[in-house]
């Protein structure tokens, strides 16, 4: 597909904020890294962002599931001060 950014130079971007970013960006229009399959580029995204996936499913677990596009869950951050 024209336009769109090859998966290594998404996973080559060296700060991570900034490369889950664009990997967020390049999914949010289809299932798979590359391709209409899983594929050795679905891995090595995963690898890269495995710590990612398990702080998910934890948070994911302690409310009781994954998000949904309903209301936010009611839980308020807490900071210094208040």
């Amino acid at each position: 597909m024209e336009g769109t950014p090859d998966y290594k130079a998404i996973l080559g971007i060296s700060d991570e904020a900034v490369r889950v970013r664009a990997l967020d960006a390049h999914l949010s229009t289809r299932s798979y890294v590359q391709g209409f399959a899983m594929s050795q580029a679905d891995v090595d995204a995963f690898r890269q962002l495995s710590h990612v996936a398990c702080w998910f499913w934890h948070v994911a677990a302690i409310l009781g599931g994954p998000p949904t596009a309903g209301p936010p869950c009611g839980l308020q951050a807490t900071g210094r001060g208040q």
